[in-house]
């Protein structure tokens, strides 16, 4: 074992017998231990490697303070906040190391990983994968910066913190992707489109990190892209062009209102003038009676209309849902997409609304001929004795005609 190495192993051993440990710095700790052969054993040895900085003794408690080994491949860390600050660990994890946070030895097997630890390893495969992917890359002071050369220039500075060490669970599908024939070339291209894609947006500084917030989603559209890519299609250009298809759509079934929105807007007032051109006699008028009348056929137009426009409106569903159906069937993989489904769905809300605000027109339309005729018999009260009249008149002329034209 090296001298590096013993370092770290009676470090390690050090942090976890003392009792109130705390840190002077990045660098050093402290903490106390009962007088015993174990602790003195424990002070000659740190003292012995050089790394015992001091040891102070009052009423049977010995105060040990260590100053935590670092090296090119061996390193001591107070949190993963310290370790991640060497930028070379972020590319790649050293030979041993131990977060004192998380109680993390790297060598030890009997230690049990963390999150963070599982998260760290995660997030070093992902580079590694991106590193084979890049078209290039530049170092810095130990940082790496990757370029990728599609669809415009994308850099991806590797930079990421502890906050960031989260376990990725897609990360296996997409290394057996990537990994086995055939495509290689072209599954390499899709994961470069799909970066670009959802990082050209991002700021530089927080790039690495969205990458890897937005892990499983770019994992599932890097998927989706492949699989419609072997059936010879795309799933951006079909989201694309599903989203051209929905605008054409919404324009048919917004049209369906506005061809008739100056009709709806003179209801009220044709049937409020309609109301107030009756003349207050207390008697039957064949002007009152007229004026019923009209506002009685407008009201049955504009009720024909609606219905006229309900019908174009189901026509225009019927063809939305034949399509969906149709796609459904044709490309059930990418219909079971959120976004591609979502196209649908609003395409239905807006077919929905329009429906109901034909029901709406409807009331109001059958609420304004109630109105009139309210008020119509309201000014004439004696008018439906000589409307039965007239009424029974007309039945019987037409009964008349009909018995002489079968003569």
């Amino acid at each position: 074992m090296s001298d590096l190495a013993q370092k770290l192993a009676i470090s390690i051993e050090t942090y976890r017998l003392l009792q109130n440990v705390r840190w002077n710095d990045d660098r050093t700790f402290s903490g106390q231990l009962s007088v015993s052969p174990v602790a003195t054993d424990l002070k000659d040895r740190l003292d012995k490697l050089g790394i015992l900085l001091g040891s102070p003794f009052h009423h049977g408690i010995l105060e040990l303070t260590v100053l935590s080994p670092i090296g090119l491949s061996i390193f001591f860390a107070k949190d993963w906040t310290d370790y991640l600050e060497r930028k070379p660990f972020r590319i790649g994890e050293v030979e041993d190391f131990y977060i004192a946070e998380d109680d993390y030895w790297h060598q030890d097997r009997s230690t049990k990983d963390t999150p963070r630890a599982q998260g760290y390893r995660d997030i070093l495969e992902i580079v590694a994968i991106l590193l084979k992917v890049a078209d290039h890359v530049e170092s810095d002071s130990g940082s790496k910066k990757l370029i990728f050369l599609h669809q415009g220039k994308l850099e991806l500075v590797v930079r990421y913190g502890a906050t960031d060490l989260v376990s990725q669970p897609s990360l296996p599908a997409l290394r057996e992707l990537l990994e086995t024939a055939p495509h290689e070339e072209q599954k390499r291209t899709i994961l470069k489109t799909v970066l670009s894609d959802m990082l050209k947006n991002i700021p530089p500084e927080t790039r690495f990190s969205h990458l890897l917030s937005s892990f499983e989603e770019i994992c599932m559209r890097v998927n989706d892209n492949y699989q419609v890519f072997v059936s010879g299609f795309s799933f951006d250009a079909a989201r694309e062009q599903l989203e051209e298809r929905k605008m054409e759509y919404m324009v048919k079934l917004n049209g369906v209102l506005t061809e008739i929105q100056n009709k709806f807007l003179a209801i009220p007032l044709a049937l409020l003038l309609a109301s107030g051109q009756m003349e207050d006699k207390g008697a039957f008028t064949w002007k009152n009676l007229s004026i019923l009348i009209g506002a009685i056929l407008f009201g049955l137009l504009m009720l024909f209309l609606v219905n006229n426009q309900r019908h174009t409106l189901r026509s225009i569903w019927e063809e939305i849902a034949q399509r969906r159906d149709r796609y459904k069937d044709q490309n059930p993989t990418l219909f079971s997409r959120e976004k591609i489904k979502e196209v649908f769905d609003g395409l239905h809300d807006r077919y929905r609304r329009q429906m109901r605000t034909l029901r709406l027109l409807d009331i109001v339309i059958i609420c304004g001929l109630l109105l009139t005729c309210w008020v119509y018999f309201q000014l004439t009260p004696d008018a439906w004795p000589t409307i039965k009249s007239v009424f029974i008149s007309i039945l019987n002329f037409f009964e008349q005609l009909f018995l002489f034209c079968i003569r």
